[in-house]
C-alpha cells in the first residue's frame, strides 16, 4: 500500500415517509456517495455511487388497516355528539327565552288594553261627574272622587305603557 493515500467519502440523502389512512407505510430513500482516494493502486481514483430503496408496510393487526385510525374516529364522533348537545342546549335556551319574552309581551299587552279600557271608562265617568256637578245632581266631593278615579287610571294606563316598552 502506499503510505501517503487517503480516501473519502462524501455522501448525501432524502427520505420521504407517507402513511395512509389505513395504516400502510411508505418509505422512499436517495442516497448518493462520492468516494476518492489518492492510493497509487486505485483503478478508479473517484467513484460514484448511487442508490434508491423503497419499502412499504402494510401492519395486519394493531395500527393497520381502519384500526389505525379508528382511535381519532372515536374522539371525533365523540366531538361531534358533544357539539350536537351544546348545539341543542343553546336552541332550547334560546327557544324558552323567545317563548318566554313573548309571553310577556302579550301578558304587557293584554295588561295595557286593560288600563287603556279603565283609563277611557273613568275619565267619561268623571266628564259626566263633572256635567252632573255643575247641574248640581251630585256633590263636588263626589266629582272629586271621579277625577281622583281617572288619575289613578292613568297612571296604571302609563305604567302598563313603560313595561309593554321593556
Amino acid at each position: 500500500q502506499d503510505p501517503a493515500w487517503f480516501e473519502s467519502t462524501l455522501g448525501g440523502g432524502a427520505v420521504l415517509k407517507y402513511k395512509s389512512w389505513i395504516g400502510t407505510q411508505a418509505e422512499l430513500s436517495f442516497q448518493t456517495l462520492r468516494i476518492t482516494t489518492t492510493s497509487s493502486q486505485a483503478t478508479l481514483p473517484e467513484r460514484f455511487q448511487t442508490g434508491a430503496a423503497l419499502s412499504i408496510t402494510q401492519p395486519l393487526l394493531k395500527g393497520g388497516w381502519l384500526a389505525s385510525n379508528l382511535n381519532e374516529v372515536r374522539k371525533a364522533g365523540a366531538q361531534e355528539d358533544r357539539y350536537r348537545a351544546n348545539l341543542l342546549d343553546t336552541v332550547e335556551k334560546k327557544v324558552a327565552s323567545a317563548i318566554e319574552n313573548l309571553q310577556d309581551l302579550q301578558a304587557a299587552q293584554a295588561e295595557l288594553t286593560s288600563a287603556e279600557a279603565e283609563k277611557d271608562s273613568a275619565e267619561q265617568l268623571w266628564e259626566k261627574s263633572r256635567n252632573a256637578e255643575r247641574a248640581g245632581k251630585i256633590s263636588s266631593g263626589d266629582a272629586l272622587a271621579a277625577r281622583a278615579a281617572a288619575a289613578v287610571a292613568r297612571a296604571k294606563a302609563w305604567g302598563a305603557q313603560a313595561r309593554k316598552e321593556e
